[in-house]
């Protein structure tokens, strides 16, 4: 009665036990339940914060640019407004030369108004050089020559480069020669053989094909002439590195070879000699052919004299020394404008002023700036190409004459054919006849001797033909002998050599065929490639050969 008693005890207790789990259960998946919906909660929550982080950094920038718009438009004015109070004589002074260059060309303005405007001018721009180069001009066109002179020494003593170039233009305009090259040489003086401007090279390109005329006096060949020792003087190497910068130049013209001696390049391992020498020969021409025709190029002088004339335009043009604070303001402020504000002030005068920087330690020789105009792909100009070739001829030829002759040595006397396992030598290809003996003799032994191996399995099979006979004959034997199963056993195991000795005969003739089609074909593959490459190799031997009767020293006079 207890047990029962005890036993129902334990199963309600059980019973509950389980009805607490089953709770529990549910409590935890209703938590379970809460805690997903927390989480989706916090996602979404970050999402939204990412979001309105995002267009709280958009609204900051757009803030920030609009900022800087707001601002690049205010200081504008303001700088703009600074030009106009402290400079805007300065740029009349500009307008009026450019004025006076184009009346005095149609002859429209008066003596009288040039005078006044100019005088004027002079009074209200005290420190700027052009001033007084227009009172110097309305002078000359007054012909008053005391005045004349007098505007001209302040001109140079504000400034003695630009006024210098600025009046040798001027006099070419007028047909001035003499006071021209006078003019052309104070500016010739100020300019700097190492830090040579491609400005200035332009100027000596108009100069030494006549732009300016006649300089019967060689007032500005000396000055070359001295730019060049100059250069000569400060660089030891100078000699070397130019024959280094033009023997560089020509290996752009070398031809590959390849394709032109397909057979040599793959049969010849003398052939890296034989291309490295011939592709540099067969490229003389082409070399030949560019300075020729850059010597003989047509200059269109008026073509020039407009390119100094604008360049007389830009010099007239170009801000004073005193403007450049305020024009570089104007510059960024419109660099942030440009970039709708994406760009802030100090970033644009950060970048203008690397580029200036970099303009200032880019230094380039004289012999530079002659160099890249017959080098540089986009020079066109055939007048400072022919004019860098004038002065540098004898380093060109250096040059050119280093890039032919470098590989001379290395040029095989003698080449050697590979083919089929075969090698040969050969020096001037006359003796094909007995390379393709040698060649012919060599693919002879060679199947000779896989022949040779064949018949031995020939002979072996013969021998196993001749087993499986005896096998034949003993087992009729032994079946007339009446043990009939051994002598069965024994020709069974005869007809099976037989049929084995017949399937290996019928591989072996297969094999036969196969070694005899196969050594054709070596034949006239070795008999072709031999031909060609003797044929090849006679024609390279030829171009060297008739390369080295007519080779000139000098690529350009």
């Amino acid at each position: 009665m207890s047990g029962t008693i005890s036993t129902g005890i334990i199963s309600s207790k059980v019973d509950s036990l389980r009805n607490d789990v089953h709770r529990l259960e549910s409590k935890t998946d209703a938590v379970m339940e809460q805690m997903n919906g927390v989480n989706q909660s916090v996602t979404h929550l970050s999402a939204e914060l990412t979001s309105l982080n995002q267009r709280f950094q958009q609204m900051i920038q757009d803030r920030a640019r609009a900022e800087a718009l707001q601002q690049a438009s205010t200081e504008l004015i303001r700088v703009r407004q600074e030009i106009e109070k402290n400079f805007g004589n300065y740029n009349v002074a500009r307008e009026t030369m450019l004025g006076i260059l184009q009346a005095t060309d149609l002859a429209l303005v008066k003596q009288t108004t040039i005078s006044r405007v100019t005088e004027e001018l002079m009074i209200s721009t005290p420190n700027y050089w052009l001033a007084p180069c227009l009172v110097a001009i309305a002078a000359w066109i007054a012909d008053d020559r005391d005045l004349a002179n007098r505007a001209i020494t302040e001109a140079v003593r504000r400034n003695e480069e630009r006024t210098a170039l600025t009046m040798a233009l001027i006099c070419r305009r007028n047909g001035r020669t003499q006071a021209c090259y006078e003019w052309l040489s104070l500016y010739f003086s100020k300019l700097n053989a190492g830090n040579f401007t491609e400005g200035g090279y332009t100027f000596v390109d108009a100069y030494i094909n006549g732009v300016f005329g006649p300089d019967e006096k060689h007032m500005c060949d000396d000055y070359i002439n001295d730019w060049l020792n100059q250069i000569r003087g400060n660089d030891s190497e100078f000699e070397k590195t130019q024959e280094r910068v033009w023997r560089e130049y020509f290996t752009r013209f070398q031809i590959p070879t390849g394709e032109r001696y397909p057979t040599l390049s793959s049969n010849s391992r003398e052939f890296p000699s034989i291309d490295a020498y011939a592709g540099r020969i067969l490229s003389a021409n082409a070399i030949g052919q560019y300075f020729k025709e850059i010597n003989e190029a047509y200059v269109d002088m008026d073509a020039l004299k407009t390119t100094i004339d604008e360049h007389l335009v830009s010099i007239i043009s170009h801000y004073a020394p005193e403007e450049i604070r305020l024009h570089d303001e104007e510059q960024c402020y419109l660099r942030v404008k440009e970039t709708n504000g994406m760009m802030d002030y100090a970033t644009a005068r950060a970048e203008l002023m690397k580029k200036k920087m970099e303009q200032q330690n880019k230094k380039i020789s004289l012999v530079e700036q002659m160099t890249g105009a017959v080098i540089r792909a986009e020079e066109k100009a055939p007048s400072k190409k022919k004019t860098a070739i004038s002065f540098l001829h004898n380093y060109i030829n250096k040059g050119y004459n280093t890039y032919i002759t470098e590989n001379r040595e290395s040029f095989p006397k003698a080449i050697t054919i590979s083919v089929n396992d075969w090698t040969g030598q050969t020096t001037d290809g006359e003796d094909e006849a007995s390379l393709q003996t040698q060649h012919s003799n060599f693919l002879a032994q060679r199947k000779n001797a896989e022949m040779t191996e064949i018949q031995k399995k020939r002979t072996t099979q013969t021998a196993f033909l001749i087993g499986a006979g005896v096998c034949a004959v003993l087992g009729i034997i032994l079946a007339i002998a009446a043990n009939v199963v051994v002598g069965v056993i024994c020709f069974f195991g005869a007809i099976g050599c037989v049929g084995a000795f017949l399937s290996q005969k019928k591989k072996l003739d297969a094999r036969v065929q196969e070694t005899e089609a196969r050594y054709q074909q070596m034949y006239a593959y070795g008999y072709n490639t031999i031909q060609n490459c003797v044929a090849e190799w006679k024609q390279v031997r030829g171009t060297v050969t008739a390369f080295h009767a007519a080779q000139s020293e000098r690529i350009t006079a």
